[in-house]
């Protein structure tokens, strides 16, 4: 149990408990008998009806792995989480993109290759300028 309070703290802190959530449930070896124990899940907040409560890895194992990447994905499934939840932006003919935010700006060369639309809109109360998924078309 002291190791379990120890991870809990330090999970939190990289913005995700799915590390200290793990697989289902594990067996240990205590003084020659075998014991189940419970999952970080089951213990901080049992369901009502009892059950184990639906771990989640939003962005995958993200306080681990870069997020919405195939490695932080893969972490997520390592440690038994039972969905991934990642952030959707659509493009403008509608094909979904695994990504924050919808700016594609600091993250693509899209700046060289289309200079001309880059735009300006307001998003959540502010204005930004850049180069946006919903602007732009996933097939040719």
């Amino acid at each position: 149990m002291a190791d379990f309070l120890r991870l809990v703290p330090v999970a939190i802190l990289y913005g995700t408990f799915i590390a200290a959530l793990g697989a289902a449930a594990q067996t240990q070896t205590v003084q020659t008998r075998t014991v189940q124990t419970l999952t970080v899940a089951t213990v901080m907040a049992p369901t009502l009806s009892g059950a184990p409560p639906l771990v989640i890895g939003h962005r995958g194992a993200s306080g681990h792995r870069p997020e919405h990447t195939l490695a932080s994905y893969s972490l997520a499934i390592d440690y038994g989480v039972d969905f991934i939840e990642p952030d959707l932006v659509s493009t403008k003919d509608g094909v979904l993109v695994a990504r924050h935010e919808n700016d594609i700006s600091g993250t693509s060369d899209v700046a060289q290759k289309f200079p001309a639309r880059r735009t300006s809109k307001t998003i959540d109360g502010k204005r930004i300028e850049g180069y946006f998924t919903e602007d732009f078309t996933w097939r040719r």
